[in-house]
């Protein structure tokens, strides 16, 4: 009688080394997304908004360039409008004005001290949100256009939003005649 020999059953590891893959996938894909979260923060809701007027040379117009969607303190590296044209000479300053009460500001000329119960520079630091609009005062010089199309906001959300920083272009664009 013949007796045939079996080779031993050969040993695969073929659905570990798939699993391995799989799970070496997904963790890239995820660490990638996060990635991607973290380092694009859209705290400030989006660019959009629009405000246009005409307004005389040497008068003062208020325009706020926040986005209100944000409800938080954030810590602030910097606020920068951006300014596309200016050819009526405008002095342009940006100011944060503290709320006096739960209504948000819009455009208008007059004087901010009655609506904001502070107004001061805006400049780098911690900036409660919620409490304050980010405005910014044109003075034309003489007659012709000035333009913004928003703000640069850079900042540093909390620790609830994993220390999320970058920066957002949002806000209100601006479009001011001067006569």
């Amino acid at each position: 009688m013949d007796e045939t020999v079996l080779d031993p059953p050969r040993v695969t590891r073929r659905g570990p080394r798939y699993l391995r893959w799989v799970a070496a996938t997904v963790a890239v894909v995820t660490i990638g997304a996060f990635v991607v979260w973290w380092s694009r923060p859209d705290a400030f809701g989006p660019y959009g908004d629009a405000v246009s007027a005409q307004l005389v040379v040497g008068e003062t117009l208020d325009v706020n360039l926040s986005v209100t969607s944000i409800q938080e303190q954030v810590t602030t590296h910097a606020l920068e409008p951006r300014i596309t044209e200016n050819t009526a000479d405008a002095d342009i300053d940006v100011v944060l004005c503290e709320l006096d009460g739960d209504d948000r500001l819009g455009a208008g000329a007059g004087e901010l001290d009655r609506y904001c119960a502070s107004v001061r520079p805006a400049t780098a630091g911690q900036i409660d949100w919620r409490r304050n609009d980010l405005m910014v005062r044109v003075t034309p010089r003489r007659a012709g256009t000035v333009r913004i199309e928003g703000t640069e906001i850079g900042y540093t959300r909390g620790w609830r939003h994993l220390r999320q920083t970058g920066t957002q272009h949002t806000g209100t664009e601006v479009v001011l005649t001067a006569r």
